[in-house]
């Protein structure tokens, strides 16, 4: 059969379309010899987060090393990288922050996850930082209205005339009235003392040392769990202890001073401070916590730390120092910190400026007990 073809048979090319990608660009991923690799938006049918870049054969041990301790940070991921980089060991890393994946080849998989196992062991104790409150305005305020109400007390302010049932003319019969009267507590029933007996001084060098050695203590627990947290703890500790000062006695006994709630901050402040050691990422990797892990020693160390400066501040020195409030406020602080730790948790979840509101509420109900208390007395 004969075909006549009729016109211009030639063949022409086609010109090529050119692709162009979009302007945003693709995430980077690095290779053990410092290659840079473009990932490309193609998912591997397996594992829908392997990307397509990487090798089929390569195994992700950073999702082992996440299982064996579940603190993942930034600083122990620079951690891996060193290893596998120190040890020759062929690596990729896709940075997603500190859910990257790490890829090592199958045939390098035990010998980088046993180096950097070792690693970590041998790294040195790593503390989780806190973040801390700047809310130092506000302890001021409340030693400043404690130092105005001893004033108001003692008449350095020239309120001499002021009426007598709510102010004693003599500064010595405040004690009597509304101090921590052994005898009353018990066969009076009147327990408001544990709480106005936290707002009198005997005198005014009384006051000056608890005062100074409130700041002392109050502000690093007060940087800790917030001021309006730390002032609760450190009122309910002080209230408490005073309760466990009546329980503990036997004979008649008139005590007074807010050196009850101090030692009850210190308390609360080491427990505080064992707690966030516990928390703390190990450095064995995935040890299991136990009496004799590094973790329960330090969270041991730091009670230990605070019976040491029990023991040293708080030791009854003078003849009439109330030894017995001293330790039953510290252990009043130890036992109140770990059911305020769920409290201080949600403040934490909070936004700055809602955690400083509810910091000024905490430190307003604290107030409002004592307040509760004093009226209480006047009127009984």
């Amino acid at each position: 059969m004969n075909l006549s073809l009729q016109g211009d048979c030639r063949l022409r090319p086609i010109p090529p379309t050119r692709f162009r990608p979009r302007s945003r660009s693709f995430p980077l991923a690095r290779t053990g010899t410092g290659r840079r690799v473009l990932l490309s938006r193609l998912l591997a049918s397996g594992d829908p987060r392997r990307q397509a870049a990487v090798p089929p054969s390569w195994r992700n041990v950073a999702a082992v090393l996440a299982r064996q301790a579940p603190a993942v940070t930034e600083a122990r991921i620079n951690g891996w990288l060193l290893v596998c980089a120190a040890r020759k060991i062929p690596h990729l890393i896709i940075p997603r922050g500190t859910s990257s994946p790490l890829y090592v080849p199958a045939l390098y998989e035990r010998i980088a996850l046993r180096e950097i196992t070792a690693f970590e062991r041998e790294r040195p104790p790593v503390f989780s930082r806190t973040p801390t409150r700047e809310q130092f305005g506000l302890v001021l305020c409340f030693f400043l209205l404690l130092a105005v109400w001893h004033g108001l007390r003692f008449h350095w302010f020239g309120f001499a005339l002021l009426p007598a049932p709510p102010f004693p003319a003599l500064p010595g019969a405040w004690g009597e009235r509304f101090g921590l009267d052994i005898f009353r507590v018990w066969f009076s029933g009147e327990w408001w003392r544990c709480a106005t007996a936290l707002t009198l001084h005997t005198e005014g060098a009384h006051l000056a040392g608890n005062l100074a050695f409130g700041l002392f203590f109050f502000l690093p627990l007060c940087r800790r769990a917030g001021t309006g947290l730390g002032l609760l703890l450190a009122v309910l500790a002080g209230m408490l202890g005073n309760a466990g000062d009546v329980a503990f006695r036997d004979a008649p006994l008139i005590s007074m001073g807010f050196s009850t709630a101090l030692f009850g901050a210190v308390g609360g402040l080491c427990a505080l401070a064992g707690v966030d050691a516990l928390r703390s990422p190990s450095p064995a990797g995935g040890r299991p916590l136990s009496l004799f892990s590094p973790r329960f020693s330090r969270f041991f160390f730091s009670i230990a730390a605070g019976l040491a400066l029990l023991g040293f501040l708080g030791g009854g020195a003078e003849a009439h120092t109330d030894y017995a409030a001293h330790i039953a406020g510290f252990c009043a602080g130890v036992i109140l910190a770990f059911p305020l730790l769920p409290l201080d948790a949600f403040l934490r979840r909070l936004s700055p400026r809602r955690e400083a509101a509810a910091q000024i509420l905490l430190a307003l109900i604290s107030l409002l007990l004592l307040a509760l208390a004093w009226g209480y007395a006047l009127l009984a």
